[in-house]
């Protein structure tokens, strides 16, 4: 079984969309994410929306959820409330580059894992 750091958390199919023009818009439904990482609990959800560019597709919306761990200082319990967005690109092999998200097997984006990130 992969760890929480290797395995998909949620994987969408990008066809449908890449087979419109640029400019073409799909809302991915609300979905939930729960990851632990380096002793960390996060757990939370993302309203993201996809649309299709020249280049692949750009991914943008809202990530909310909170994330548990230990006080490393007092090593007591500690919780805190995490929102932020999101806004990024993935692109057909031919136009990445070195550091580039990349549109996956499958015409597939694991969102979930970029939501995490």
């Amino acid at each position: 079984m992969a760890s929480d750091e290797e395995a998909d958390l949620h994987r969408i199919d990008l066809s449908p969309l890449l087979s419109e023009g640029a400019g073409a818009v799909a809302t991915i439904p609300v979905f939930e994410i729960e990851a632990v990482l380096d002793d960390e609990r996060f757990f939370g959800n993302a309203a993201l929306q996809v649309g299709r560019t020249n280049r692949g597709v750009r991914i943008w919306g809202a990530v909310q959820g909170t994330q548990s761990g230990t006080c490393a200082r007092c090593l007591a319990p500690v919780t805190a409330a995490i929102s932020t967005s999101l806004d990024d690109e993935a692109v057909d092999d031919r136009h990445g580059e070195a550091e580039t998200l990349r549109i996956g097997a499958g015409n597939s984006v694991d969102v979930g894992r970029l939501a995490l990130d």
